[in-house]
């Protein structure tokens, strides 16, 4: 009993009887479906059968009708007896009969009432034939022309005139009248003739053969009238009407039937759909009680299953629900304590999770940390060998030390782009390369971008040209920091492959809906060229198309890298088209937000040039805890006749601020005792700032432009990075001094 039971409770075997009850109940429903249809099917032949029996009846009166207009003048009826008008009429009826008789049992099969007209529509039928072969054989008896009576009378008047006895003219009025029954059938033309007969007899002598003749005469016409009478062809009467009067009865009772039955056929096959449409619907109420059933049977488990999967995911993962004891279905019930295995070992497993993903965030921060702070410490002594260098380059040297000059410099920078590329990937790798969307003036930044490349090129030789096309009436939105340096790196990346020819960027409106502009950016150069089997793996980190190329052009394949994840970040993305031995093209589509439209301002002084050109050597105050720093920026800075006082720490900073007046304060970011920001915010704050403001600029070895936005928005009028570059530090000084006694 309990392995039954087990048995039972298996979700394969109700599975199994569920649709083994569905089959039965569609079952019934198909068999109740063909003894219905079978039950019309024969209801329509039954219909059918008396279409077919009254249309070969009225086909058949048809050659009856032929017969009676021409059939019994033809020869052959008269030499043989045989006319296929009426004779097939005749046969007809015997068709007829049978299939009366067929028709009675169908009626009972069916349930139908009518029998006792069948039976007297037989005997109709049988009637029918007795009074055709009636009909047929006076038509034999009446002949015509040569044949029957008819023949008989023509013969007898053939020899009468041949008698010479008689007057022709008395012959031919005998004969007229003769004819004129023949045509009209009228009894007038019988009494005309038998009273002028009777006349010619008188005045012949008794035993003379003229009047034997008009005797044998007179005699045959009587005989021929006697059977023309019986038929009744002319008056509708006799064997004529008799046949007439039948079919007309026949054709009636045929009607009346056939109205019954169809009348009884129709009430049946409405009582049949009805059926049909009870059992359907009993059917399907069934079905859909069933189907209700068991599809609560067999997924009230499958759905408490699904309550604990579901309250196991909203507890996030933690809280593992009670297991189900009671199992309706066998299978259902082994998954739940599988599941319970499972939920409990997944539980686990996010809570070790969890704590592997703080660690892996926290190593992640310490990784962030660690590059920023490696950065800072290798901007700094790059910032004095930089420094130093450009210092050296203004002093007097010979040629070869300017050229080995040069080359330290060119090592120094290379260094410098190797760390903001290495930094940038690692930031990227994080997630933390934010990007950002302030107004921007594309063809400004683009004209700038060309000039930066312009020496550069100039001293390979190669050309650079722009081409910007599309409405640039409007500033855009967008972040132009990370789209130069997505540009810069491909014009580099050009260039550094590139021997002859040159580097061509352009730039095309795809699209301009008045709120926003997309843009299609294209880098185009002469180069090498790149094969097609390495495109795909040309922007992958560290990679480039052939170990040879790193050889011969150097680099370190992070350019293209950086770009494609920048261009990503942007809502693009960076494809590339190449021939080898022709050149490539990097291209990228970016949508932009339309900003305001671009205005001239006349120049104007501010408040704090105007009070600067009052003064006639400007003072810098230089807060720097670096002694190296402080000697390269201040001989670059007294480079250009300007004066500078140094601060050690923010401290010393914001005391000597109050003490002196200055032009302009640059101010380190990372300081002893209070850093940059600290510093920048005591002063701002102080009457004499608030009085007399002077700009305050940020300067420090932070790579990431997030320090650069951070001391934007801190307070900080200007930023300027480590390692310094005389030439930034100049476009600077000159952007906030215009002294006269300032060397640019």
């Amino acid at each position: 009993m309990k392995k039954l039971k087990r048995f039972l409770r298996s979700f394969r075997v109700r599975v199994l009887m569920s649709f083994v009850t569905l089959k039965l109940i569609l079952l019934v429903w198909v068999v109740a479906y063909i003894h219905i249809d079978a039950r019309q099917n024969s209801l329509a032949s039954l219909s059918k059968s008396f279409d077919t029996l009254e249309q070969a009846f009225i086909a058949s009166n048809v050659g009856f009708q032929s017969f009676l207009l021409s059939g019994y003048r033809e020869d052959d009826f008269h030499l043989t007896g045989f006319s296929k008008g009426i004779d097939d009429y005749i046969a007809q009826q015997d068709l007829q009969t049978d299939s009366l008789r067929q028709m009675i049992y169908a009626f009972e099969d069916n349930d139908l009432s009518g029998e006792n007209n069948l039976c007297t529509l037989i005997v109709m039928n049988q009637n029918l034939k007795k009074s055709l072969m009636t009909l047929k054989g006076l038509y034999l008896k009446r002949g015509y022309v040569d044949y029957g009576a008819e023949g008989d009378m023509r013969l007898v008047a053939h020899a009468l005139e041949d008698s010479t006895s008689l007057a022709k003219e008395q012959i031919l009025q005998l004969r007229r009248h003769e004819k004129d029954y023949l045509l009209r059938g009228k009894m007038e033309y019988v009494e005309a003739f038998n009273f002028l007969i009777n006349k010619l007899k008188n005045n012949v002598p008794i035993s003379s053969k003229a009047k034997n003749d008009l005797q044998s005469y007179q005699r045959m016409f009587n005989h021929f009238v006697g059977v023309e009478t019986a038929l009744g062809a002319h008056q509708n009467t006799g064997a004529y009407n008799d046949v007439r009067v039948q079919i007309d009865s026949i054709t009636r009772a045929q009607k009346m039937l056939k109205e019954m039955v169809e009348s009884q056929i129709k009430a049946m096959s409405a009582d049949f759909k009805r059926m049909l449409w009870q059992v359907s619907l009993v059917a399907v109420v069934l079905a859909l009680v069933l189907s209700i059933y068991f599809s609560s049977m067999l997924t009230e488990d499958i759905r408490v299953l699904n309550s604990r999967v579901f309250a196991f995911k909203k507890s996030m993962f933690k809280t593992v629900p009670p297991a189900i004891d009671d199992a309706r279905s066998l299978e259902v019930g082994y998954l739940n304590k599988n599941l319970d295995g499972m939920m409990k070992e997944l539980s686990f497993t996010l809570k070790s999770l969890k704590v592997d993903k703080v660690r892996a965030e926290e190593m992640s921060k310490q990784k962030t940390l660690f590059l920023t702070n490696m950065s800072h410490e290798i901007r700094t002594p790059l910032n004095g060998i930089t420094g130093m260098l450009h210092v050296l380059k203004s002093t007097n040297l010979t040629d070869e030390q300017l050229e080995q000059i040069e080359i330290m410099d060119y090592s120094a920078n290379h260094l410098m782009e190797l760390v903001n590329m290495i930094l940038d990937q690692s930031k990227i790798n994080a997630g933390q390369m934010k990007v950002e969307k302030v107004e921007f003036d594309l063809d400004g930044d683009i004209k700038k971008l060309k000039k930066i490349f312009e020496h550069k090129c100039g001293e390979k030789g190669l050309s650079i040209n722009v081409e910007l096309k599309g409405d640039t009436s409007h500033k855009l939105v967008g972040d132009p920091l990370r789209l130069q340096q997505v540009l810069i790196n491909l014009v580099n990346n050009g260039i550094k492959f590139t021997d002859y020819g040159g580097i061509e960027i352009k730039i095309s409106e795809e699209s301009n809906d008045g709120k926003h502009q997309v843009l299609k950016f294209e880098v185009r150069d002469t180069g090498i060229g790149i094969e097609q089997d390495q495109l795909a793996r040309i922007f992958e980190a560290f990679e480039q198309s052939d170990s040879s190329i790193t050889r011969k052009y150097g680099g370190t394949g992070l350019g293209l890298a950086i770009s494609s994840d920048l261009v990503k970040l942007m809502g693009g993305e960076l494809r590339a088209t190449s021939e080898e031995g022709k050149g490539s093209v990097f291209f990228f589509t970016l949508r932009f937000e339309l900003g305001a439209e671009k205005k001239i301002y006349a120049p104007s002084l501010t408040k704090t040039e105007a009070l600067r050109n009052e003064v006639q050597t400007p003072k810098i105050l230089l807060a720097e805890d670096n002694i190296v720093n402080q000697k390269v920026l201040t001989l670059m800075i007294t480079q250009m006749g300007i004066e500078v006082v140094l601060a050690d720490n923010g401290e010393e900073a914001v005391s000597k601020f109050m003490e002196e007046d200055f032009d302009i304060v640059l101010m380190d970011l990372q300081m002893p005792k209070m850093d940059g920001l600290e510093a920048m915010r005591c002063i701002k704050q102080s009457n004499k700032y608030i009085n007399k403001p002077v700009p305050v600029v940020a300067v420090t070895a932070n790579a990431f432009s997030e320090d650069r936005m951070r001391a934007l928005q801190a307070g900080m009028d200007d930023y300027l990075s480590k390692p310094v570059k005389p030439a930034d530090l100049k476009g600077l000084l000159v952007k906030y001094l215009q002294s006269s006694t300032l060397v640019v």
